[in-house]
């Protein structure tokens, strides 16, 4: 598990891809959406992530790559997912099945 930096910050790309890379990961997590987050890992990759609670247990989904995804977009993600959750859907479950609609989508092409 990652060390986790207490300290709040507005992420920006510009301040994701200035975090220093550690001997260990590290997380730091956003001011405005409530458990979103990016790790940085010793190798200097990047990853956004976000915490929710689904009936009553705490679960983290992987969002995605900063230098591939803007962050308002993984804020969004971040947020689709913590209200799905909110309403007993499984964030994980959706997912899973959006990708294999989209397999399928491009099976038919």
């Amino acid at each position: 598990m990652p060390k986790r930096i207490q300290e709040k910050q507005v992420l920006s790309y510009e301040l994701v891809q200035n975090f220093v890379p550690r001997g260990k990961p590290y997380e730091i997590f956003d001011k405005e959406v409530g458990g979103f987050s990016v790790q940085v890992y010793p190798t200097g990759n990047r990853t956004y992530f976000v915490n929710y609670n689904l009936s009553g247990k705490r679960k983290r989904l992987r969002i995605g790559d900063p230098n591939l995804l803007e962050i308002s977009k993984a804020r969004e993600i971040a947020i689709r997912i913590k209200q799905a959750a909110k309403i007993g859907r499984n964030p994980k479950f959706v997912r899973d099945q959006a990708a294999k609609a989209e397999v399928a989508l491009w099976a038919d092409a």
